[in-house]
């Protein structure tokens, strides 16, 4: 099966993390998935991600200001 773009899926048009991850990987795409695109850790993960940042660099400035 070919890989028929990002844009020709409506769960891929209708994802607010489309921006972000464009479809993912298109070789994993053509050749493990069968022509879909793969949601992955944008989809399932980037608000952790962004919240756990923030936590360390949040301590990280905390620490800072302590020691001046």
């Amino acid at each position: 099966m070919a890989y028929l773009g990002t844009f020709e899926y409506p769960d891929c048009v209708k994802c607010k993390m489309l921006p972000i991850c464009m479809g993912g990987c298109a070789h994993q795409a053509m050749f493990i998935n069968g022509g879909r695109p793969e949601c992955k850790e944008w989809k399932y993960g980037l608000e952790h991600y962004v919240r756990t940042k923030f936590s360390c660099l949040k301590a990280q400035r905390a620490a800072i200001n302590k020691s001046c």
